[in-house]
């Protein structure tokens, strides 16, 4: 999403990823200004340094704390795309929640993505961002095993956050 934003325009790209590793894949090979490892102390103070005058678009993957925060630091009018919440889907403790006041307050927007809502879109995104990946503007990697065999052993590392990029079975 946001090698995505930078494409299209965006200043400033922040990422927030687990562990060195991922940190120098969000910066050295996606381009962002910024990757904070939220493992390490003092990220949020990295990320206000980065971007002083606040966030303007959010794209939450992760988990309701990381929206919590991003809404303490968006400006007016911000907007926060909520994708997924990796961070509950095994918990087991109640749902996911964030404050709404803050919201409010902020005057921000949240939309929820669930990507099959946008399958009329498929062609034109594809027109759009094949290009990208053909002259290599836009960057992946994977965390690839072959056959359904070794599926469970990626799933761990996936659910674990010990994947490096997309997790992919091939067949």
């Amino acid at each position: 999403a946001g090698q995505i934003a930078r494409l299209k325009g965006a200043s400033t790209v922040i990422g927030i990823a687990g562990g060195p590793e991922k940190c120098a894949l969000v910066q050295d090979s996606y381009g962002f200004d910024l990757c904070a490892d939220y493992r390490s102390e003092g990220w949020e103070d990295a990320i206000d340094r980065t971007a002083p005058g606040g966030i303007t678009v959010h794209f939450e993957n992760v988990g309701a704390d990381y929206l919590a925060f991003a809404v303490s630091r968006m400006q007016l009018y911000g907007r926060a795309v909520l994708c997924g919440l990796a961070a509950h889907y095994h918990s087991g403790g109640p749902p996911a929640s964030t404050l709404i006041g803050p919201i409010i307050g902020k005057r921000a927007q949240l939309m929820g993505l669930v990507v099959y809502d946008f399958y009329d879109r498929w062609d034109a995104f594809r027109a759009e961002v094949a290009p990208w990946v053909a002259d290599g503007s836009l960057k992946f990697e994977e965390d690839r095993v072959d056959g359904l065999a070794n599926a469970p052993v990626l799933m761990e590392r996936l659910v674990a956050g010990r994947n490096v990029g997309k997790a992919v079975v091939a067949l």
